[in-house]
């Protein structure tokens, strides 16, 4: 049986649509998405992102979802990996919680997204999912 806290995150989960996100939230939510582009952008060439699709590509990883904005593709969970690693290269990216949400959040969007064929305000509202769980997670006492 799920525990209780994991059935009141598949609850809220579950309800969340993009038109039950307020336009403030969206607002927000799009400013952080666009700039963990921007340092997923930047960080693409890094040595520690190219090293990674290196090795992956070594393995044999081969996929149809994008990464690196188009510039590879790879198994879902391989395009969020190396997309994570390019948003955090440069140390730009966002920063909340005693963590770096956005660099986490938005390559598994993007990598689940492509998957799913969603368009932007999908995309926007699993992004405010993703984040609200991840806030809550980090407010939450412990048992």
């Amino acid at each position: 049986m799920p525990a209780p806290l994991t059935r009141a995150y598949a609850a809220f989960l579950g309800a969340l649509t993009p038109d039950a996100i307020p336009p403030a939230c969206r607002d927000v939510a799009r400013l952080g998405f666009i700039d963990s582009l921007g340092v997923l952008l930047a960080g693409r060439a890094e040595p520690v992102v190219t090293a990674l699709l290196a090795a992956l590509r070594a393995e044999g990883m081969a996929g149809d979802v994008p990464a690196l904005l188009g510039a590879a593709r790879l198994p879902a969970a391989a395009a969020a990996l190396v997309d994570a690693t390019a948003a955090h290269a440069l140390d730009f990216d966002d920063f909340a919680f005693s963590n770096h949400p956005s660099a986490v959040i938005v390559p598994a969007v993007l990598a689940a997204g492509a998957c799913a064929g969603a368009d932007g305000a999908r995309l926007v509202a699993a992004y405010v999912a993703g984040y609200e769980v991840w806030c809550d997670l980090f407010l939450r006492e412990p048992d």
